[in-house]
């Protein structure tokens, strides 16, 4: 996947051309590369927020300047494959800004209510009309395994797994938007297999190995299975919960009201 671009369009690209390593805009390659794009070239297409469209090309498209910083396309080579702390403390800020609640239960209140959960839980309170999550006790600490628990939790809920997610959360706003519709229907396995898939794009986006093929494997009922995920879905929440560890808000219209 190419760097600050989503998931779904980095999917985008690859199924117009496979074989693309880095894709910009006609006027980043200018700026930024020197480059200008070669005649009678095809451009591919991918979607650009607020526009219906953005047309981009394939370093192979373009000529001009020679690149001789390999880090600037070689974009695992850049990011080294390290975690930094601010990605944490902005996804916690954008959850409450979404009027999600997160937090670590005492010990005895998680084991008793969620014995078989080991890393966390996310859940949605019909009284109160709230999403929360929890990470194990265990966690005292942030750390990279706790970020793979939260992203994964924070993916069910994106997904619409425990229901609609609505801006601004208590609808009192004549406003409101929904921003992740109600998937409640989907199968347990279904839902655990989207969720990881979103956790492992969003550490892939890190330069970040994530070992997700034992728990893909324990919720595989079928082969048939990946028929069913909704790749659209699981692309576009690993795209905001990477807005999310930037301290983007994932409703853009709401951007400049920065948490």
């Amino acid at each position: 996947m190419v760097p600050n671009h989503s998931p779904f369009n980095n999917t985008l690209v690859f199924i117009q051309n496979p074989n693309c390593g880095y894709y910009a805009t006609a006027s980043q390659w200018e700026k930024r590369f020197g480059r200008v794009i070669k005649n009678d070239v095809r451009p591919m297409v991918i979607l650009f927020p607020f526009w219906p469209v953005e047309f981009v090309y394939d370093i192979d498209d373009t000529e001009g300047e020679p690149i001789t910083d390999e880090n600037i396309i070689s974009w695992w080579r850049e990011n080294g494959g390290t975690f930094d702390d601010k990605i944490m403390e902005n996804t916690f800020r954008i959850l409450e800004w979404l009027g999600i609640r997160w937090h670590k239960p005492d010990p005895s209140e998680y084991f008793e209510n969620h014995t078989l959960r080991v890393g966390g839980f996310a859940r949605y309170t019909y009284s109160t009309g709230e999403f929360d999550i929890a990470l194990h006790p265990r966690y005292s600490e942030f750390s990279l395994e706790s970020y793979w628990i939260l992203c994964h939790e924070i993916a069910h809920i994106l997904l619409g797994h425990l229901g609609s997610v609505v801006w601004p959360p208590d609808k009192k706003s004549s406003n409101w938007k929904e921003i992740s519709k109600n998937r409640c229907h989907v199968p347990d396995n279904i839902m655990e297999l989207e969720a990881e898939l979103v956790a492992w794009i969003v550490f892939n986006s890190l330069g970040i190995e994530k070992n997700s093929e034992s728990y893909i494997a324990m919720w595989m009922n079928n082969p048939d299975d990946f028929r069913r995920l909704e790749m659209s879905e699981v692309l576009r929440v690993a795209g905001k919960i990477q807005d999310m560890g930037k301290g983007i808000p994932i409703y853009r219209k709401q951007a400049k009201a920065t948490p």
